[in-house]
């Protein structure tokens, strides 16, 4: 151009005009809450993108839904397990319905009953026996009991006060623990959860690691250990199979759920619900009766506030199925659930078609309980490795792959390595409907025989 500013040209004030929708909100988090009768109760609703309404039918008497907000929250007046279908609204359209279970059950203790005042003998809460505390300064150490703010140790999601412990520093044999029978031992469809936090491993001496974790027990003894040594696992050891498992659970500052339910008079179902939305642990173990009574423990321990374990928050429910859609799936094909023989059995242990599959296996793996099923899980090779194809329940259900070398004398056990590479299937096509979908997973030749299955167990409130 030539010289002079006003042969310079300018612009401004761009923009774009349109119609911008975004997608229909995706709500996401725990598929089940645990509450206790006359206590507050709140679960905060996620949805992406984020929704401008929310709505919420089933809840239990004494909640409600702030539709702005996405909080439910309030006070149950009674105990119970409700079904609720939560939708989130934005411009774009209205979510999927998102399936919460609630139970509400009743605290039988938490440390806000102590006053501050948690000593050996004490009991502020029901359904338990009196507490019994014990602990050893060892040689040079520190050992004891108390009751404080898990914020603390950076511990999040568990109120203030919390029980704990402390027994510290390695190698000087401190020790500490506290122990309370059931009033009456758990029966069958019962359930106990209760909070267990550890921000830190337990640490390790010279020679000796420490331990922290919690004991179940039966009128024969100990039964089951859930324990954190010197690394970020917990594991879980049974004492009736002799058997321990290397859980996909580890330390860190969220406060983690375990629920124990007791499946039969010799069996317990165990859930864990730790640091994330959908990260939930569940295994099924032998017990050498119903449990009676738990202990929680720590011993030479790293020192430091963040080594110290807390517990918090016993709930007991009655056992009511943390799945009350299977009702509505059964009732989907003409089977009433109350009935247990015939061509309209509905009942999960009743298998209406003959094919050997109950009601409740095909109902967790997607197949039609009125028509005979050839199978369960299908399977192609490529390459010399085996991939293992099923569909699976998006919500309520857990899946786990488990293994053993041989069936006559050694039990399955969850397979950590075939487990965590379970992965959707490509093939999404086919599915029973909106509630399925196809996983997959893929077997190593190692040159020694296994026998692998797929275990679906329901998720236990929390």
């Amino acid at each position: 151009m030539d010289a002079g500013n006003q042969r310079q040209p300018y612009f401004n004030d761009l923009l774009i005009t349109g119609n911008f929708t975004p997608d229909a909100p995706t709500i996401s988090g725990a598929p089940y809450a645990v509450g206790a009768s006359s206590t507050a109760f709140s679960y905060q609703i996620s949805a992406s993108p984020s929704a401008t309404s929310y709505n919420a039918t089933g809840l239990p008497n004494g909640l409600s839904i702030n539709s702005t907000t996405g909080l439910i929250s309030g006070t149950p007046s009674a105990t119970g397990t409700s079904s609720v279908s939560i939708t989130a609204t934005n411009a774009g359209g209205t979510s999927s319905p998102f399936a919460l279970t609630i139970a509400v059950g009743n605290f039988a203790d938490a440390a806000g009953n102590y006053g501050g005042n948690w000593t050996n003998g004490s009991n502020a809460g029901t359904g338990f026996g009196n507490w019994t505390l014990s602990s050893s300064n060892g040689t040079g150490g520190f050992g004891g009991t108390f009751l404080g703010n898990p914020a603390n140790s950076e511990i999040t999601g568990m109120g203030d006060p919390s029980f704990g412990l402390y027994a510290n520093p390695t190698e000087s044999g401190a020790f500490a623990a506290a122990e309370r029978p059931l009033n009456t031992p758990l029966s069958q469809g019962q359930s106990l959860s209760f909070q267990w936090a550890i921000y830190w491993d337990s640490g390790a001496g010279n020679s000796t690691a420490g331990n922290k974790g919690f004991s179940l027990f039966t009128a024969s003894g100990e039964t089951l250990v859930i324990n954190n040594s010197n690394s970020a696992n917990i594991t879980i050891e049974s004492k009736t199979n002799n058997s321990t498992q290397t859980t996909d659970l580890q330390y860190g500052a969220a406060a983690m759920l375990w629920t124990f339910t007791q499946t039969t008079n010799s069996s317990v179902t165990i859930t864990a619900t730790p640091r994330g939305p959908g990260s939930v642990y569940t295994t099924s173990l032998p017990t050498s009766g119903e449990i009676t009574a738990i202990r929680f423990y720590a011993s030479n321990m790293q020192p430091g506030n963040n080594a110290q374990p807390y517990f918090n928050n016993f709930l007991i429910t009655n056992g009511a199925s943390p799945d009350p859609t299977y009702d509505t799936w059964a009732s989907s094909y003409s089977l009433d659930p109350a009935v247990t023989t015939g061509p309209t059995a509905g009942a999960p242990t009743a298998d209406p078609d003959s094919d050997s599959f109950t009601n409740q296996q095909e109902y967790a793996f997607g197949t039609n309980p009125t028509q005979a099923t050839a199978g369960l899980l299908s399977s192609s090779t490529s390459g010399g490795n085996l991939t293992v194809t099923f569909i699976a329940r998006k919500t309520g259900l857990t899946y786990n792959v488990q293994t053993t070398d041989n069936l006559s004398t050694t039990a399955f056990t969850n397979n950590a390595s075939v487990t965590s590479s379970v992965e959707n299937s490509p093939d999404q096509t086919g599915l029973p409907d909106i509630n399925y979908e196809r996983k997959q997973f893929t077997i190593v030749p190692s040159g020694s025989r296994n026998f692998y299955r797929v275990v679906a167990s329901e998720q236990a409130p929390g």
